[in-house]
């Protein structure tokens, strides 16, 4: 079978995937600069339909009145000759401010300033090294008993599936081979240079893309991924970045292409031991926001509470100088993988705000389209996380960091809720609807979130400049039962991907996956 290799330069990585070529999706495409001189121009004297709204709203925001929003959104529809059900039964979310800007915005980079704050904050006195890949001959003795010790549970293990057996069991015995090779030619002890925190530079070579980024990768105890560590690694700058594809000696597509997104790890109890809080490695129990404000407790295996953890939260934000960055929403976690399962902590969302709007995203990237394949030249949406337990910061990322380059307007012109329920409405089964078309079952969309925000778009033939613009970002559940007649349902929040993204400027569909 024929796959499609992706090879995308995100500045010192090389990422290799292999996924099949994505359907082509309903999108309308955007003129730019005419939706800018839309959103800036001075505005039609055409005033929202009025809904009716208590004054306590009114008094909470403007928007209410300006736009004709709802306080609460109830409305509902059937497509598809009823495959399609549509529900929406719930409140809006609207940002603190009365008016929401457009902003031109490119990829950011981490100084060594804030380099410097970041070993500051998070290593304080802890000494952290270089691991330059060498071990010492304990590594290689301690690797070796722990496969031993597997090895053992292998022959113990009442495994009804012989072959698979005997297949694990070789390969590990072939492993421990290899590794007591090893422990021969390995020295008694290794010095790991110090990291002090300076960045160091990496050259990018790879035919049509060559230059340069900056990095550092530091650890407690090298080699021991169960102790502290921090990564930053920062957007190459590229002399040349022509992405390119070619069909392999297989048959395969392989798309070689650069890609934009700096980010910062910092991992105190590494990144897959048994207490380890790595991203990566939690599940949402639940969303205690609401408890991190009002200061109730919740019930969890944690000393702290919700509020607790998120005092602990905004004291990282200030330490690190990031008054820009803004608590979103506190969710109770636990750790899904064998080694951390049922161990409990805070998951902060931290978001960027701009003039009291927030700036949401995707936790992934928006990908352009290369020679007729819809993948490359990738930009990581701004995520940054946060989390909470009792000892404190278990665990900090913040990827895809924003530089704002010029505000084009702080009141864009938005257009009445009343189109965006229409736009909703009307282009939710036709983004959705290939799928539903051929499920077995009704499929029912039920709205859990309506929020008003930015989002970032990409600038044509671009993927470090685009614009932030004011959308409506519609969250739904999907729930349909399979052919087997098992219930089956799906969450937007759960990933943070709206299920429909409506640019409030003109009433276009986003998708967030190309990022326009």
């Amino acid at each position: 079978m024929k796959k499609l290799i992706v090879l995308s330069l995100c500045a010192s990585i090389l990422l290799a995937a292999c996924q099949s070529t994505p359907e082509k999706q309903v999108v309308i495409q955007k003129d730019m600069e005419q939706m800018i001189e839309k959103a800036i121009a001075a505005p039609e004297v055409q005033p929202a339909e009025e809904v009716k709204q208590s004054d306590a709203a009114k008094e909470k925001n403007p928007l209410y009145d300006k736009l004709g929003i709802p306080e609460r959104w109830i409305t509902g529809d059937e497509a598809l000759n009823g495959k399609f059900v549509i529900k929406a039964d719930t409140d809006i979310a609207l940002p603190e401010a009365d008016k929401l800007p457009i902003v031109r915005v490119q990829a950011g980079r981490f100084s060594q300033e804030m380099v410097d704050r970041f070993f500051e904050v998070f290593c304080g006195d802890t000494v952290m090294y270089e691991d330059t890949g060498e071990r010492d001959k304990q590594y290689y003795a301690d690797y070796i008993l722990k496969l031993q010790q597997s090895l053992a549970k292998i022959d113990e293990a009442d495994n009804a599936d012989k072959e698979e057996s005997s297949r694990l069991r070789e390969k590990t015995q072939a492993h421990i081979e290899e590794l007591e090779k090893q422990y021969k030619k390995a020295p008694d002890h290794v010095e790991y240079p110090i990291c002090d925190g300076r960045l160091k530079t990496n050259r990018i070579d790879e035919n049509k893309i060559k230059g340069s980024n900056t990095y550092i990768q530091a650890y407690a105890k090298p080699g021991d991924y169960n102790s502290t560590m921090i990564e930053v690694n920062n957007d190459a700058e590229y002399t040349m970045d022509s992405s390119y594809a070619f069909k392999d000696e297989y048959g395969n597509t392989v798309v070689v292409s650069p890609s934009s997104g700096s980010y910062v790890w910092f991992c105190r109890d590494g990144v897959t031991g048994s207490k380890s809080r790595s991203r990566n490695l939690v599940d949402p129990v639940r969303d205690v926001t609401a408890e991190s404000l009002s200061g109730e407790s919740v019930e969890t295996k944690l000393g702290i509470t919700p509020k607790q953890a998120r005092e602990r939260a905004q004291e990282t934000l200030d330490a690190l100088g990031l008054d820009y960055m803004a608590i979103d929403r506190v969710e109770l976690c636990q750790g899904c993988r064998e080694g951390n399962k049922g161990v409990q902590s805070y998951c902060v969302r931290v978001l960027r705000s701009i003039n009291g709007t927030p700036l949401e995203g995707r936790n992934d990237y928006s990908e352009s389209e290369i020679e007729g394949v819809g993948v490359g030249r990738e930009w990581w949406y701004e995520s940054c996380e946060i989390v909470v337990d009792d000892e404190g910061i278990a665990s900090f990322y913040w990827m895809g960091p924003l530089e704002v380059t010029d505000i084009l307007g702080e009141d864009a012109n938005l257009i009445p809720f009343e189109d965006v329920e229409n736009v909703f409405l009307k282009m939710l089964p036709v983004v959705n609807g290939d799928w539903v078309s051929r499920a077995e079952t009704a499929v029912t969309y039920t709205v859990e979130k309506v929020r008003l925000a930015l989002w970032r778009i990409i600038e044509k033939d671009s993927y470090t400049k685009g614009l932030l613009v004011p959308v409506w970002n519609i969250y739904c559940a999907s729930e349909y039962t399979t052919e087997l007649g098992e219930p089956y349902s799906s969450s937007a929040l759960y990933y943070n991907k709206p299920t429909l993204c409506i640019n409030a400027i003109d009433g276009s569909i986003i998708d967030t996956e190309r990022g326009y």
